[in-house]
């Protein structure tokens, strides 16, 4: 991703704030791309979920939209 965003706009990784890198038009392809090739910001299936939990002693999130469980 850096790369491609490097050559769009001929400006390093260091030289970005976040914030301007996604509202910069020249780098949505690259960051497009780097969403579509990983599991950035993926939801892990319940199921999965579940399993995981299970195993590793974290808490599963609550599956319900809208959720009021840590309101108590």
């Amino acid at each position: 991703m850096w790369a491609k965003v490097e050559k769009d706009t001929k400006r390093g990784k260091r030289k970005w704030e976040m914030a301007k890198l996604f509202a910069d038009g020249r780098c949505s392809e690259a960051i497009l791309e780097f969403l579509r090739t990983t599991d950035v910001g993926r939801k892990v299936p319940v199921e999965k979920a579940e399993t995981e939990s299970s195993e590793s002693g974290v808490e599963q999130e609550c599956p319900r939209v809208e959720c009021v469980c840590d309101q108590y």
